[in-house]
């Protein structure tokens, strides 16, 4: 089995060094904020993010790694290999920092660390067990890589070379300012009387613990390179080891380090919500669109600022398709209807990521595009008005979109009358149940859900006091008229209470 990559099914000529930016809609569905979190600015992990999946076959193949790695153990055991190349290629990175031999000395000690964390990770691959065929093909990889006279000679002659200078012994005579090196014939060895009278003092001092290479001031670099004209074949050694081998990382592991970091992070970043019950699933994926679904779904990154704030997150459902493609959400403001339409576009992109959704269950279609209209500011120098711009935007989305994509319209026409408000989100609403695209229209107009192919869907109040919002979400004919006479009881302003005050 050949292994090209653990992200992309096919070679990934997707990223190279193309510039490849943020879908506009991204800030809408506040995704800029969790990609953010998660990339710490590391531009190759953030473009990943970038990059929606055409096909279900890539997305599956992702899918199936994050299947594998839901097994804790192997989850561990990428973790682990993960770490240790992030911190062998950070000394790397700054070696020519370190002095001469130190440098050498410390490039030595890491190809060691390197050798022994491929071992590890390719032992601990195979107690699987395994089912992706990412891992699968990586781990054969894996075997073959440690099979090669490469690895075989990198590691016999890092570790031959790192053990004939560890058995290196010599005296250092320090007196008057001066340090004198020379090699060991046998001379008594005082250490033991040195601990016993400078330990109380320093405190740490033990015998055999001092490792020159991990000591980097210019009296340990004096010291290497006085012993490099006493033992010049081990040094030269040294030296050559570090010139010949500067590039030891094979292309391939490094890149299963760069791409497996997609996975690691996103794990990292749902973790505290896993933790604490929140579902996550991997969604099966709709290319017919014949019926989407989603269970217990909720709002990825407002989950995560809520439960930072000791705040309960509200999940809900939804189920579409056939005939029926539009979900229009009605209901009082700030009871979360925004939130609702913000969670079905989260989860789609999520999923054409191939990574898992918030939620206990869910079908989703794997669109072609996605449009998201949310209200912008007016700008004062824009010469066109605010209802004109509205319908312009409006427009491109309907020329654009198919039976396979998602627009997301959240409180469109709020800038011109009710009447006009109704007539013109009616004509909107029947060419996207024309182009029998996927809808979800959150509105202040309740009319629009008794049209044709709609499914009403109104955010709940509390029965017990209207003012209160449960941010449930339910499928429902709207009845605004019944909130707001229970508001109008609530606060005395029903029309009996006001004339009995007005006779009073």
């Amino acid at each position: 089995m050949i292994f090209n990559s653990i992200l992309w099914l096919k070679e990934d000529s997707q990223l190279g060094n193309q510039t490849i930016k943020e879908p506009d809609f991204y800030h809408d569905l506040n995704l800029d904020q969790m990609i953010s979190e998660i990339s710490k600015n590391e531009e190759d992990l953030r473009r990943i993010f970038y990059i929606l999946l055409k096909t279900k076959e890539e997305i599956i193949y992702r899918q199936d790694v994050f299947k594998d790695i839901e097994n804790e153990e192997i989850l561990e055991v990428i973790k682990t290999f993960s770490s240790h190349i992030e911190q062998i290629v950070q000394v790397i990175l700054h070696i020519e920092d370190l002095y001469d031999y130190q440098k050498e000395g410390k490039f030595i000690e890491e190809v060691m660390n390197y050798c022994n964390a491929i071992t590890d990770l390719a032992a601990g691959l195979h107690r699987g067990p395994l089912a992706s065929a990412g891992l699968l093909s990586f781990t054969d990889y894996l075997d073959m890589y440690l099979k090669t006279p490469e690895f075989i000679g990198l590691k016999s002659t890092a570790e031959k070379i790192y053990s004939d200078l560890s058995s290196i012994k010599f005296i250092m005579k320090i007196q008057s300012g001066r340090i004198t090196v020379k090699k060991y014939n046998g001379e008594a060895d005082y250490t033991e009387e040195v601990i016993s009278a400078f330990g109380k003092i320093s405190g740490h001092l033990s015998k055999g613990e001092q490792q020159v290479f991990n000591s980097y001031n210019h009296i340990d670099a004096a010291v290497l390179r006085l012993l490099s004209k006493i033992y010049k074949k081990e040094f030269d050694e040294l030296k050559q080891f570090y010139q010949s081998h500067i590039n030891f990382i094979d292309p391939i592991i490094h890149k299963f380090y760069t791409e497996v970091r997609f996975y690691l992070s996103f794990l990292n970043y749902i973790s505290p919500l896993k933790v604490n019950g929140f579902d996550f699933c991997i969604p099966e994926i709709s290319v017919t669109g014949k019926n989407i679904y989603g269970k217990d779904i909720f709002d990825l990154v407002l989950a995560k600022k809520l439960l930072k704030e000791g705040r309960e997150t509200v999940v809900n459902d939804f189920n579409v398709g056939g005939a029926e493609r539009i979900i229009v959400v009605t209901g009082p403001n700030s009871g979360g209807k925004t939130t609702f339409a913000r969670a079905f576009a989260q989860m789609h992109i999520l999923a054409l990521l191939g990574l898992p959704v918030p939620g206990k269950a869910a079908r989703l279609l794997l669109f072609d595009n996605m449009f998201v209209y949310f209200e912008n500011v007016e700008k004062v120098e824009n010469l066109k008005g605010k209802l004109e711009d509205d319908l312009i935007r409006v427009k491109q989305i309907l020329d654009n979109s198919t039976e396979r994509s998602i627009i997301i319209v959240n409180e469109l026409l709020s800038s011109t009358s009710t009447y006009d408000a109704k007539l013109i989100g009616q004509a909107i609403l029947k060419m996207v149940y024309a182009k029998r695209a996927f809808c979800v229209y959150v509105t202040f107009i309740d009319e629009f859900a008794d049209m044709k192919g709609i499914i009403s869907m109104v955010a709940q109040v509390n029965l017990n006091d209207p003012s209160l919002r449960t941010f449930k979400i339910i499928v429902q004919k709207p009845n605004s008229k019944a909130y707001a006479n229970a508001l109008a009881e609530k606060y005395g302003l029903t029309y009996d209470l006001v004339l009995r005050g007005i006779k009073q």
